[in-house]
């Protein structure tokens, strides 16, 4: 079993598990990790694409700047309740 593996040694173990278990070896990943990795790329990429939209219409721009505003204001707010 591996243990308290720092970013240096993330290599090594690697190169050990391919040698151990063939170039093709890989890993599986729950359902949950699976879901919360498609929810992350599509929010990325909506993202990116408001950013690019930003660049070229002023009213998406002042909907990304306010949304970021929202953003700000509502982590003020849950800070102050708790």
């Amino acid at each position: 079993m591996i243990s308290n593996i720092n970013t240096a040694g993330r290599y090594i173990v690697v190169n050990k598990y391919r040698e151990e278990h063939g170039e093709n070896a890989g890993i599986s990943l729950s359902p949950e990790a699976d879901i919360i990795l498609t929810w992350a790329g599509e929010k990325m990429a909506a993202e990116q694409r408001w950013a690019e939209l930003a660049k070229e219409y002023p009213a998406v721009a002042d909907a990304v700047e306010n949304l970021k505003q929202a953003r700000e204001q509502l982590e003020v707010v849950v800070q102050l309740v708790k």
